[in-house]
């Protein structure tokens, strides 16, 4: 391993290599695995041994699919998916860009509020992409959590002195919402669901979904 590399701190990989050797696959607290790392032979490439502890993770089918050099490793933990979708939402990539006719003058005085300009940068291929109008970004459905609890038994929140207007005003949860939604419709099937009914967050019951009408605007002309 090269020790000028960008990934090294204090003379080791910030990355781990090289693993370690273990004789089965685990998971570890972080939820990234451990896979499987027999002591095999070493193979040797231009005088230097390696041995499995310097094998990169990668899948096969990517790597087929793209034909490009790809590594891949799974993380199944909750955190991942947060960053994952905070990435795609946090907006594009910033950039602030001078463009001077006079020669760069060492220990100018730099004006930072007036030059700033509130822009972005994109690159090729995403300006591409949305040139052809591909789509961005996709969500298939919406996901809504239950609230999980005895019967008779769930949480209720009131002011003061409202009591039993609140108790009136709320009379399902989530959860008994929807089953009493399944009692009723008892003839549509659970993939059904979640595209012919919604449910209002604040009064708390399902409704039918109905159909939008999209209006295209009159354009000139006859």
């Amino acid at each position: 391993m090269h020790p000028f590399s960008p990934c090294m701190r204090n003379g080791s990989c910030l990355k781990g290599f090289p693993e370690q050797l273990r004789s089965r696959t685990s998971l570890d607290v972080d939820g990234y695995p451990r896979y499987r790392r027999r002591n095999l032979s070493p193979t040797e490439i231009n005088g230097i041994p390696y041995t499995d502890e310097w094998v990169v993770a990668t899948n096969p089918y990517l790597l087929l699919k793209y034909d490009c050099r790809l590594n891949l490793e799974i993380c199944g933990i909750m955190s991942a998916v947060k960053y994952l979708n905070k990435y795609i939402y946090k907006g594009p990539d910033r950039a602030r860009v001078n463009i001077e006719n006079e020669p760069h003058v060492e220990n100018q005085n730099i004006d930072e509020i007036k030059q700033h300009l509130n822009t972005r940068y994109v690159c090729a291929p995403q300006r591409m992409h949305r040139i052809f109008g591909y789509t961005m970004q996709d969500k298939s459905h919406t996901l809504y959590r239950l609230a999980v609890h005895l019967p008779e038994l769930q949480t209720v929140h009131f002011v003061q002195g409202r009591e039993q207007q609140e108790q009136a005003q709320r009379r399902f949860t989530t959860l008994t919402a929807f089953l009493e939604l399944n009692r009723r419709c008892a003839q549509i099937f659970e993939n059904g669901l979640p595209s012919d009914f919604t449910v209002d967050v604040r009064n708390i019951y399902y409704f039918e979904c109905r159909s939008f009408l999209h209006l295209i605007p009159a354009t000139d002309g006859p």
